[in-house]
């Protein structure tokens, strides 16, 4: 079993990777989490410069960055029966990228659309080499409420610095998927409400495994 959570940050994705993982010990699961950037020792340096460092200037290095850090942890977790992905590049990677293209720049649709497409090869040269999730849960929020959690947790890294155009940019690009991307296909992915409690989002997403 492989599962998967994404969704901009503070949508509370984190919280219910814990949770499941809960859950799925208590029926007899050795679920294993990887969270991403920052998994392994390679990958805290990575997310270190990702999420605090220069960044790089060629924004496909750093989608590569994101890259380098899951098949380091892969090489760790591949033997595993049960993982839970916290972030996955195969989607991270459309979202904040497909973002950054749009925020704040010139023929924002058409550089999109290029990009997007420049991910996507990127991604069927390598996804031969990953693991897919059987199950990719989305989990959806405002913007306006994501932001208020970020505030409530204190210091904002780079990324969570861009503001909410570049958030909302992002919010779109995680929705879209359940339509799929350009020609790519993600019949994994699920959408969650995010705006209920903790435990209504618990049992969508329980209900949505079969359990």
């Amino acid at each position: 079993m492989i599962i998967c959570f994404e969704g901009i940050d503070g949508c509370g994705k984190s919280t219910q990777v814990n949770i499941i993982a809960g859950v799925l010990r208590q029926k007899g699961y050795n679920p294993c989490i990887v969270k991403h950037p920052g998994q392994t020792e390679f990958g805290a340096q990575v997310r270190k410069i990702i999420l605090e460092g220069v960044q790089p200037v060629s924004d496909l290095a750093h989608r590569l960055l994101f890259w380098a850090d899951f098949f380091e942890s892969m090489e760790q977790y591949r033997s595993e029966e049960c993982l839970i992905f916290d972030r996955h590049p195969r989607y991270s990677n459309y979202a904040y990228g497909g973002g950054m293209v749009q925020h704040g720049e010139e023929q924002r649709s058409l550089v999109k659309t290029l990009r997007l497409r420049q991910l996507i090869m990127l991604d069927d040269v390598l996804k031969e080499s990953y693991p897919v999730p059987d199950k990719t849960f989305i989990i959806d929020v405002p913007v306006g409420e994501a932001m208020k959690r970020i505030e409530q947790r204190g210091e904002k890294t780079i990324i969570e610095s861009r503001g909410r155009l570049y958030f909302n940019d992002v919010r779109r690009a995680y929705q879209s998927f359940v339509k799929g991307v350009l020609d790519e296909a993600f019949d994994e992915v699920i959408l969650i409400d995010g705006t209920g409690t903790v435990e209504q989002i618990t049992s969508d997403i329980l209900s949505h495994m079969g359990m």
